[in-house]
């Protein structure tokens, strides 16, 4: 990898060698779920987690629960390609060939 200059290099070594203090990660806690009779994911609330934040689920019958803050309709064809997405990162890390069914 060619920088052009030395400053630019050095530059770049040490944007690479900070670069861990740099990302940071956003962990969410979403409940949700998916009512398959109108096919709409439902979420209720966001809660950004921090480091010491601990989660616990409780589960519960009730007759009637709080309304969904969101829905959002059910997305098949951004699922379907989501889904090749992932299998075809699989076969690569596992060195798989995969060979397409075009007739459909």
């Amino acid at each position: 990898m060619s920088y052009g200059s030395p400053c630019l290099a050095a530059s770049a070594a040490t944007l690479l060698k900070n670069a861990y203090y740099a990302i940071s990660i956003r962990i969410v806690n979403t409940p949700g779920g998916l009512e398959t009779g109108k096919d709409e994911h439902l979420f209720w609330r966001d809660a950004i987690l921090k480091t010491g934040d601990a989660l616990r689920l409780k589960v519960v019958e009730r007759r009637t629960v709080d309304k969904p803050r969101t829905r959002v309709a059910r997305d098949r064809k951004a699922e379907t390609q989501a889904q090749k997405k992932n299998v075809r990162k699989l076969a690569k890390q596992f060195g798989w060939e995969l060979k397409a069914n075009r007739s459909r």
